[in-house]
């Protein structure tokens, strides 16, 4: 629902200074365009909790205040962006960004000159990257049920069945057909590594392991050519489940 009551240029009783206020005092944004002319920002209100909070108290003027509140979101973003650089191990020098959302591309040109960024994109779809990407992309369900003791087939389809119904009820509540939807199972322990063995039993399971199903428009599970590791006893328990 995003903030509430917002920033107080909105108008809807916000009476602090935000980030959304600054930007309309430095004319970043269209007080008469927000959000395709839905909502009209007010400058005036914006200005006044920016002037009462920051300038008077600062003894600065409202624009030097509307700056130093973008600068210093400018810097929280650099931090945010250094580390997360940092962890991929990556160097900013050597880095290209990306900006997206609703203030993503205001903020890129500042973001890669105090990163040494050579270059910074912004995208047509950038303020809706999040909603794009979720239409576009497949619906995804996973479930996981534990199967304590030693590891059977049996025991498996079991487990399998029961996700499997839950799977397909809310497929059919969300309005997809169940037969366009294929599913992957995956099966863990918390001890030690599943590995292929000769034996269907394969190793048995003393602790408690988690039998994971991912449900989702892809390729259905494909078994190994000895036909007895366990991704095809899994399978074999798949296929031992109704379909209907």
């Amino acid at each position: 629902m995003g903030a509430a009551p917002g920033p107080a240029c909105y108008g809807l009783g916000g009476t602090k200074p935000t980030l959304t206020d600054a930007l309309l005092v430095l004319g970043y944004l269209d007080p008469n365009n927000f959000l395709g002319g839905k909502r009209i920002l007010q400058t005036r209100l914006a200005y006044e909790v920016i002037e009462r909070d920051i300038a008077k108290p600062l003894g600065i003027s409202v624009e030097v205040a509307a700056l130093s509140i973008r600068d210093q979101a400018v810097e929280i973003m650099k931090d945010l962006v250094q580390s997360t650089l940092a962890e991929a191990q990556l160097d900013a020098a050597q880095a290209t960004l990306f900006s997206f959302g609703g203030n993503g591309p205001m903020f890129a040109a500042f973001l890669a000159d105090k990163l040494h960024m050579k270059d910074a994109y912004a995208f047509d779809l950038g303020p809706v990257f999040s909603t794009f990407g979720s239409a576009v992309s497949d619906v995804v369900h996973v479930y996981e049920h534990g199967v304590a003791g030693g590891f059977e087939a049996s025991r498996v389809a079991s487990a399998l069945n029961e996700l499997r119904n839950q799977a397909l009820r809310d497929l059919r509540g969300e309005g997809f057909n169940v037969a366009d939807a294929a599913s992957t199972g995956k099966l863990t322990s918390a001890k030690a590594t599943i590995r292929p063995t000769p034996s269907v039993s394969l190793c048995p399971l003393t602790q408690k392991a988690t039998l994971r199903l991912r449900c989702t428009p892809s390729s259905m599970l494909k078994g190994c050519l000895a036909n007895k590791c366990y991704w095809c006893v899994l399978q074999r328990a798949w296929r031992s489940i109704p379909t209907k």
